[in-house]
């Protein structure tokens, strides 16, 4: 199957918005970028949530790969999952019906960690922000990113457009945080030039996200390789 993807690595030294931050954290390693019909499948209107958690598994295959090369392992390399395959999975552990495959129904957060743990073996920990706290809990999600350097994921109620989480950063005064998104929401893309120019990677200041909605974020316990 045709795939358009665009391979992502250290992609906020390309940014063209340079924030001068005191602390910042970002993904570490290569990863693939998925966006609606990326691979021919038209999810257009409810695919974000499935494309953000095949980005973060395509994390997970490769920090794999390079765990087999460096330490001579034999993990097994499992390939990013179809919408279809995720939908199939979700109904196989019993969270969703058998109906739901082929469906429209978007996924969130707690579907992702699903996915991703039945896959990959990795647990994820959701981290829950009450309307109006989404602030209070960025100091955790920064903590995950110079733990961890994983992808994370993030949607909320009002606010349901799932969208992926790949860096963190606050100001000098340790009271402006910044959020590094990959909006899935794109279709025709190119390169990375495309995302950064069409502002589909780029910097969310806190204020900008929806005040009156709770959000959730999937942070996958796996830590890179790179240091």
């Amino acid at each position: 199957m045709f795939k358009n993807l665009i391979q992502l690595e250290n992609l906020y030294t390309k940014l063209n918005k340079k924030e001068n931050f005191s602390n910042a954290s970002f993904v570490k390693g290569k990863y693939d970028f998925y966006h609606y019909c990326c691979d021919g499948y038209n999810d257009v209107g409810f695919g974000c949530g499935y494309r953000t958690t095949q980005t973060i598994c395509s994390w997970i295959k490769n920090q794999n790969i390079a765990m087999n090369q460096k330490y001579g392992t034999n993990i097994p390399i499992i390939q990013e999952p179809s919408i279809l395959e995720i939908q199939k999975i979700l109904v196989d552990c019993g969270d969703k019906p058998s109906n739901f495959i082929g469906s429209k129904e978007w996924i969130g957060c707690f579907e992702s960690c699903i996915v991703i743990d039945y896959l990959y073996d990795v647990p994820c920990k959701i981290v829950h922000c009450d309307a109006g706290s989404l602030e209070k809990h960025i100091p955790q999600i920064l903590d995950h990113f110079e733990n961890f350097s994983s992808p994370s994921m993030m949607g909320g109620n009002l606010d349901s457009s799932s969208k992926g989480i790949i860096g963190i950063g606050c100001n000098y005064s340790q009271t402006k945080y910044n959020i590094l998104v990959a909006d899935p929401h794109c279709t025709f893309v190119q390169d990375e030039l495309d995302l950064i120019n069409d502002d589909w990677i780029s910097w969310r200041s806190i204020d900008s996200f929806e005040q009156q909605s709770f959000y959730n974020f999937c942070l996958p316990q796996k830590k890179t390789l790179e240091v």
